[in-house]
């Protein structure tokens, strides 16, 4: 599936200041498996596919939100009670290889430090 994600950073810092009830979601550079996208879901329903280095934002239903971040035969859910004045930053965390069994996980952010990783994005 074609990416879905954008690299458009000064659009997504504006939402982040503008927006609430957001869940924003980062790729990160040099991520293993380059070629393969990362499938983000929310309650089912496929919110993006995301390559190197690229940012989704979607709004989140108040109340239940299951995320799930599907990116090969690996995958990681997390689940959110979202509160409609609160936004959601997540980015992966990728562990393992060559011996041991790779892992994926979200890892949620607090609004300072996904400021600070779009900062540091290469592109």
């Amino acid at each position: 599936m074609k990416s879905t994600g954008t690299t458009d950073f000064v659009a997504i810092g504006q939402a982040t200041k503008e927006e609430n009830g957001t869940l924003f979601v980062y790729r990160t550079p040099k991520f293993y498996g380059t070629a393969r996208g990362v499938y983000v879901y929310n309650n089912g329903i496929l919110l993006g596919v995301l390559n190197d280095g690229e940012l989704l934002k979607s709004k989140l239903y108040d109340g239940h939100n299951l995320i799930r971040m599907v990116w090969g035969s690996h995958r990681d859910t997390v689940y959110i009670e979202a509160e409609p004045d609160k936004n959601y930053y997540f980015t992966n965390e990728t562990k393992g290889g060559l011996i041991t069994p790779i892992k994926v996980n979200f890892v949620q952010l607090t609004k300072k430090n996904w400021l600070k990783l779009q900062e540091k994005n290469p592109y």
